[in-house]
């Protein structure tokens, strides 16, 4: 079943819009990436170490989730999607809904969570809508050899 999912993504990921949009996500990873180093170096207002340890953890995972799928999308990488995917709703969007109340330490921090949920919700849709597009066939026989 997987591998069927996975040569059905190989196929995707060499469609031109889906590799273009794969890379547009790989940037908004790094950028996400690069958020999290700020946070590390405490370039965002507040010590890093003097956040709660859960965020502390989260900055960790979540920049060496961003770089590594960043990486594995810009190259076109099946499993890549997978990862995405996973990623997004394990390190994301669960975390941010069932423990919502440990990632707000202001009130507006409630908003940001909701516009991050939001857009990790639009990327994947659009993402999904990719994936199942009608493929080019001379693509597909590209990918069967």
């Amino acid at each position: 079943m997987f591998s069927n999912f996975n040569q059905a993504f190989k196929i995707a990921l060499q469609q031109s819009w889906t590799k273009a949009y794969a890379r547009i996500v790989a940037f908004v990873l790094l950028y996400g990436g690069f958020a999290h180093v700020g946070n590390i170096a405490g370039w965002t207002g507040t010590p890093w170490l003097e956040t709660p340890l859960l965020w502390q953890f989260m900055d960790v995972v979540l920049l060496i989730f961003d770089v590594g799928t960043a990486i594995a999308l810009w190259f076109g990488v099946a499993w890549s999607v997978w990862l995405l995917f996973g990623g997004i709703f394990c390190l994301q969007i669960l975390p941010y809904t069932v423990w919502r109340s440990q990632f707000i330490s202001k009130p507006e921090d409630g908003a940001v969570l909701n516009q991050l949920i939001g857009t990790e919700l639009i990327i994947l849709s659009i993402f999904c809508i990719l994936l199942v597009l009608p493929k080019d066939q001379e693509e597909e026989q590209v990918a069967e050899e």
